[in-house]
C-alpha cells in the first residue's frame, strides 16, 4: 500500500512532512502537513480551542446567569432594601421622640431658653424623619401593589 499523497500545488506524489505549531492555553497543538518538494500546505490537523476558551466560555455564561438573575430580582431586592431602610427610620425617630419626650419634661417651666432651642430642632428634625418614613412606606406598598 503506498502511503504518499497527491500535492494541491505540484501535483507530485510524496509523504508530507510535518511540521508542530505549538499550542498554549487558548489554541490547542496543530500540525501542518507540508510537500517536500514546493513548499505548500497540504494539510492541517489537530488545533481548535483550548481549555482556556472553554473555561472563559463557562465564566461568562456564569456572569450572564447572574446578571439576568439579578435583573429579574430587582424589584424584589428593592423591596427588601426599602425594608430595611424603613426599619432603621422607626429606630431613629424612636430615638428622637425619647430625646423630644425628655426634653419636653426638663422644659415645663419653659425658662431655659436653650433647651427650648434645642426642642424645636428635635422636633423639626423629628418631622423631617416622620415624614421621610411616611414616603419610603407609601413606596413600599406601591411596590408591592404592583
Amino acid at each position: 500500500m503506498d502511503e504518499r499523497i497527491d500535492c494541491n500545488k505540484c501535483g507530485k506524489k510524496c509523504t508530507p512532512r510535518l511540521w508542530h505549531l505549538k499550542g498554549g492555553f487558548f489554541l490547542r497543538k496543530r500540525i501542518q502537513h507540508l510537500c517536500p518538494y514546493c513548499g505548500s500546505v497540504m494539510y492541517e490537523s489537530g488545533g481548535g480551542v483550548g481549555l482556556g476558551v472553554i473555561g472563559l466560555g463557562v465564566l461568562f455564561a456564569i456572569y450572564a446567569a447572574s446578571a439576568f438573575n439579578q435583573w429579574a430580582n430587582k424589584d424584589e431586592i428593592a423591596a427588601q432594601r426599602l425594608k430595611v431602610e424603613i426599619k432603621e427610620l422607626k429606630e431613629r425617630v424612636e430615638g428622637d421622640e425619647h430625646e423630644v419626650s425628655i426634653l419636653v419634661e426638663k422644659t415645663q417651666g419653659g425658662k431655659n431658653p436653650q433647651l427650648l432651642k434645642q426642642l424645636d430642632g428635635k422636633s423639626e428634625k423629628l418631622e423631617k424623619l416622620k415624614s421621610l418614613l411616611n414616603k419610603k412606606i407609601s413606596t413600599l406598598k406601591s411596590a408591592n401593589g404592583s
